[in-house]
């Protein structure tokens, strides 16, 4: 009997690459829940009449990588589908301390030479080993729900498969995934934690344009670069006279709100430094904010807010807090 492959031995790692579409060593293995990599060819048939029976066979046109991947949020493999959604990153010592660092990661610009890094996924499912080359994020999701882990979702665009590669030596991340109990809302650029949260959910779209096609690609597509950025935030909380006012004062106005998520671990990375997440955008609306009853239980409100680029600050920027010395 042949041996059946499960998906609690699958291994996914991931590197960055110096060339797009090379392959390159991966630098973090990750623990996932579940990953959908896979080549996506575009089959034409010639559209004419066959003279007999049935249809005519098709011909490839165009090859690309479709992929995603869910996972929870720990305070150091995060760091690279951070770098991999926001493109731009900085690491400094964390000012009084020794061995922790602070990465800065913003949206990487719109000048000519402003793209995404790309990276090299390689997933190891014991029947054949994949290497996913010029992959770069497309859409992350971080989301924590009240008695669970901050879970992210990561879906992404890349060049090629390539079978039967080598993984490298690496092991997972033994740090604990940062937890909703751990979190934090501040609104307003308010120092008081936001009304009683039951459930967030920040959305962080780059609108790849991965479509472009021409005959210096070949059968592949040109590197794929950012479009409009996209930033929400969808939060459920409890009804009570503070989330009444933030309805009042930011649903039922055009007016300008800074959001503010943080993440602060039990752990400690050094010393008293716990590893921390903060994500900070200054400038948004609220585009929809709602308390109605759905049962006999709690009333709740709705909370959703999008980041609005006023073309000065940074349109959002996330912090954190580990002891990895280098940029992701």
């Amino acid at each position: 009997m042949a041996n059946m492959a499960v998906g609690n031995s699958v291994i996914f790692q991931i590197g960055k690459e110096t060339i797009y579409g090379g392959t390159q060593a991966a630098t973090v293995q990750e623990r996932i829940s579940s990953e959908a990599f896979k080549p996506t060819y575009t089959k034409t048939d010639e559209g004419v009449f066959t003279g007999g029976r049935g249809m005519a066979g098709k011909d490839t046109m165009s090859k690309q990588v479709d992929g995603t991947a869910s996972f929870l949020a720990r305070p150091d493999s995060l760091g690279i589908f951070l770098k991999g959604i926001f493109g731009n990153e900085t690491v400094s010592p964390v000012d009084g301390s020794t061995g922790v660092y602070k990465h800065i990661f913003t949206a990487v610009g719109t000048n000519e030479n402003d793209t995404l890094p790309s990276f090299t996924v390689k997933i190891n499912r014991h029947i054949d080993k994949f290497a996913y080359t010029g992959v770069k994020f497309d859409e992350l999701d971080l989301s924590a729900s009240a008695g669970d882990y901050l879970k992210c979702d990561v879906t992404a665009k890349g060049k090629e498969e390539v079978s039967n590669t080598t993984l490298d030596s690496l092991t997972s991340s033994p740090l604990r995934a940062f937890r909703f109990a751990q979190g934090n809302v501040y609104l307003a650029n308010s120092d008081k934690e936001a009304a009683d949260i039951t459930d967030i959910k920040l959305a962080y779209k780059n609108n790849l344009i991965a479509d472009v096609q021409t005959t210096n690609t070949g059968y592949f597509f040109q590197e794929p670069e950012c479009g409009t950025r996209e930033i929400s935030i969808d939060l459920t909380l409890l009804y009570t006279a503070m989330g009444e006012t933030y309805r009042k004062n930011y649903y039922k106005t055009d007016d300008d709100l800074a959001v503010k998520l943080e993440f602060i671990s039990d752990a400690m990375a050094v010393d008293a430094v716990p590893y921390s997440l903060v994500i900070d955008i200054p400038h948004g609306q609220v585009s929809d904010s709602a308390a109605n009853a759905g049962d006999s239980g709690k009333l709740t409100q709705s909370f959703t807010y999008a980041a609005v680029d006023n073309l000065t600050d940074e349109l959002i920027t996330a912090t954190l807090i580990n002891t990895t010395s280098e940029v992701y």
